[in-house]
């Protein structure tokens, strides 16, 4: 079978419902779990977890700024040319 190449991988923004998604799992380990695990402190993986959410909504919301400022632009016309009125006068004419 033959190998195809791929397309350029692009860059994609974390999502919002998954950003949502660690914000919430790091709550609840913060603020409604009381378990110990050797080593782990669950306030700290859940201050983390809410902290890693948050920073991945922040990404997304300058990302999606950016692509509809990106957008607008390119929707915009160029303002209408009008004709130059001293186009058609020589340079360096003098009057006689």
């Amino acid at each position: 079978m033959p190998v195809r190449a791929q397309k350029s991988a692009t860059m994609k923004p974390p999502s919002v419902p998954g950003a949502l998604a660690a914000i919430t799992v790091g709550a609840i380990l913060t603020y409604a779990v009381d378990f110990t695990i050797s080593g782990i402190s669950n306030h700290v993986a859940g201050v983390t977890i809410s902290s890693a959410g948050l920073a991945a909504l922040a990404i997304r919301l300058a990302w999606s700024v950016r692509s509809l400022r990106k957008r607008d632009d390119s929707l915009r016309a160029p303002p209408p040319q009008r004709p130059d009125p001293e186009a058609g006068i020589p340079q360096n004419s003098s009057p006689r």
